[in-house]
């Protein structure tokens, strides 16, 4: 039973589980006040920092391993540019990540997989139907691309890019109200194409969609710093190798978040944030430091 259990636990993780546990690019979770928009002509400059460590798997929401050891150091360069089109604020952005990411453990077959270099690149472009700075409320609409221009082989347990292409829509709301406060929701559908070289038989992967949800509320401290609390939420449903969803890999997850964002001077800014996952179904349960910095010009 074991035996059959770690098999069973690598073959998702092999297919399955890199968009759960790859981060920001491949999901684009949001920080706090990220859809307040900036001027019409506005470039920014942006380097993202995530270090993520999980021990435990969780299958059908009870802890199935102990002895489970996944690692990730993420970097992302990101490019944005604010412009304006007819009445309307409108952006776009290039995300380009790299880094590495391993299994190891006897909870994960004990061997140790990993993987380094370039993941796949993603653009997208956005338009805010609502931009009232002076009633602090935004609503913006952005739609994301991801291409598969990352480091890829069907012979490698873990992946940096995923050899798909994947198409998300999300929709962000941000208000201001109070003496500093920040409210920001946004919630997403992401939809991939198929891997058609899964593995070394040439096997085809088809994933479900990825739906998520994102609530922060942010306070101001001072002029320059801020404190941030969030709430993060993603799920999918079976996916599907050679047309068959018989492997049990839906997977749903709750995370906390942490933040501070301190402005260095009117156009640098850095961000410092925690993200732990309290509630997991047939995924890694993981904990992540993030840091960004931030240049707009």
């Amino acid at each position: 039973m074991m035996k059959k259990f770690r098999l069973s636990l690598v073959t998702c993780l092999v297919l399955i589980c890199s968009v759960m546990i790859l981060p920001s690019v491949a999901r684009a979770d949001i920080d706090a006040r990220d859809y307040v928009a900036a001027p019409p002509g506005t470039d920014v400059l942006l380097w993202y920092y995530y270090n993520a460590n999980g021990h435990q798997y969780y299958q059908d929401s009870k802890k199935a391993s102990n002895e489970f050891d996944f690692k990730m150091n993420l970097g992302i360069f990101r490019y944005a540019h604010y412009f304006k089109t007819g009445s309307f604020t409108t952006f776009a952005n290039l995300l380009v990540p790299f880094g590495d990411k391993s299994i190891a453990g006897s909870g994960a077959g004990g061997t140790e997989t990993g993987s380094s270099g370039l993941g796949d690149v993603t653009v997208n472009a956005g338009i805010f139907l609502v931009n009232n700075p002076d009633s602090k409320r935004y609503l913006a609409l952005t739609e994301y691309a991801t291409l598969p221009s990352g480091e890829y082989s069907h012979e490698k347990a873990l992946n940096m890019g995923a050899n798909r292409y994947a198409f998300k829509t999300e929709v962000g709301f941000t208000q201001g109200f109070g003496p500093g406060f920040f409210l920001d929701l946004a919630a997403a559908g992401q939809f991939f194409t198929q891997n058609s070289d899964a593995n070394s038989s040439g096997g085809k992967l088809q994933e479900a969609p990825l739906y998520s949800f994102n609530a922060h509320l942010s306070k101001d401290i001072t002029k320059d710093l801020y404190l941030s609390v969030g709430y993060l939420y993603h799920t999918n449903a079976k996916n599907s190798l050679d047309g068959s969803d018989q492997l049990h890999t839906d997977q749903i997850e709750h995370q906390v978040q942490v933040g501070t964002g301190y402005h260095f001077t009117p156009n640098f800014h850095g961000l410092v944030t925690y993200t732990s996952t309290v509630a997991s179904e047939n995924n890694v349960k993981y904990d992540m430091i993030g840091v960004r910095f931030m240049y707009a010009f």
